[in-house]
């Protein structure tokens, strides 16, 4: 999961803030709307958020919003093109009875101690199953068990036939990924 730290509030020009904010932080008394407003954007994320389903956003040390990320962006709206790299998470504010609000919302931060307003937080409900298949959890980071991306391969050159046969198949039908 995503863990983002908010300070205390800050008046923004919205004319200058690329997401047209007239705050940033938070204050006792934001709604859990005003705090996603807030929390969602202008950040420095990685590769790694792009591998996220969820975000929670601290403040004061306590969880206030839980999000279900659908797609990290840009900070500027135009994907990629921020001049300074910082981006968005655009989501759902999830509500009571989903399991990371339920286990979240309301509690003390999983992460304390944070120099860095951004960090990630490995949760039991973040899991993500192997690639392969097989049902197995692995860790948010990754794709699959080690080896099993291995074995995911090999069962499907099998269901072609020989690896011989597979890269004849592979060749022929095979088109470039456009750019």
């Amino acid at each position: 999961m995503i863990h983002i730290t908010l300070g205390p509030i800050e008046a923004l020009d919205p004319a200058i803030c690329p997401l047209g904010r007239s705050y940033k932080g938070w204050r006792e008394g934001l709604s859990e709307q005003e705090v996603y407003v807030s929390g969602r954007g202008r950040w420095v994320l990685g590769a790694p958020a792009d591998r996220e389903r969820y975000a929670l956003i601290n403040a004061a040390g306590i969880i206030r919003v839980a999000i279900e990320i659908h797609r990290i962006g840009a900070s500027n709206g135009i994907d990629d093109c921020d001049p300074d790299g910082r981006r968005t998470i655009e989501g759902d504010i999830l509500t009571a009875g989903h399991p990371v609000y339920d286990m979240y919302v309301g509690k003390p931060s999983p992460r304390a101690g944070n120099r860095n307003p951004v960090g990630y937080y490995d949760s039991p409900l973040d899991g993500r199953v192997c690639g392969c298949g097989c049902g197995e959890a692995v860790p948010v980071q990754r794709d699959f068990i080690v080896g099993h991306d291995q074995r995911a391969i090999h069962e499907r050159i099998a269901r072609v036939g020989s690896v011989r046969e597979f890269l004849d198949w592979f060749d022929k039908t095979w088109t470039e990924a456009p750019s």
